[in-house]
């Protein structure tokens, strides 16, 4: 599969900090689980910080922005019971 596209139908009814949140934990989580490799876990580390890193250069939301909106938004991304994600991790970001 090439490269593919993010797109969030109600971008406009959150703040961007949890749209942020949302595609961060989607590219960090989605697909993980226990059996996942460091070296998976490290790459996708590194597409979340390079994700958030352009954002950040190109908005006044800042990371601490972000931060606030984890727990509330993994919250959301569990309740949506996708396939496939890395729950554990998703609920350890609920209860910062």
């Amino acid at each position: 599969m090439g490269a593919v596209i993010l797109a969030w139908v109600n971008a406009s009814a959150a703040p961007d900090a949890a749209d942020i949140a949302r595609t961060l934990m989607l590219i960090g989580y989605q697909g993980m689980s226990d059996q996942t490799t460091a070296t998976i876990r490290q790459a996708r580390r590194g597409m979340t910080d390079a994700y958030l890193a352009a954002y950040l250069e190109f908005t006044s939301v800042t990371c601490e922005d972000v931060v606030r909106c984890e727990p509330a938004t993994a919250a959301a991304v569990l309740r949506a019971k996708p396939d496939n994600i890395d729950s554990a991790a998703l609920g350890a970001l609920i209860d910062s």
